[in-house]
């Protein structure tokens, strides 16, 4: 779960989020659940230490969302199957079906 913003400011944004390219922190996301429309934006605030990321791939884990998310989104357990769009992706298209990544959210 992402605990702070790391000086991430974004006034649009609904939450923040941490991811495991650390090259995108600044960068602005938005995530599509199950079922769901696309929400966001989200900032990209946080990445994963380098030692970390071949356990998380290897669960198929693409992003930790921040507290108030996961209070929002009613979460008791991981979510599966969550899309992580770029802010240039959900730009140019019609309908949020088109993600860069998809697994597991804690």
């Amino acid at each position: 779960m992402v605990r702070t913003n790391r000086g991430i400011e974004c006034a649009d944004c609904i939450g923040y989020v941490a991811i495991i390219d650390c090259d995108r922190i600044g960068e602005r996301v938005w995530l599509r659940r199950p079922g769901t429309i696309a929400e966001g934006p989200y900032a990209i605030a946080d990445c994963a230490h380098s030692r970390h990321v071949s356990k998380l791939v290897a669960r198929n884990w693409v992003v930790d969302v921040d507290w108030e998310t996961a209070i929002r989104w009613d979460m008791h357990a991981p979510i599966r199957d969550v899309k992580v769009i770029t802010e240039a992706e959900y730009r140019h298209m019609n309908s949020v079906n088109k993600p860069i990544n998809h697994g597991l959210v804690e």
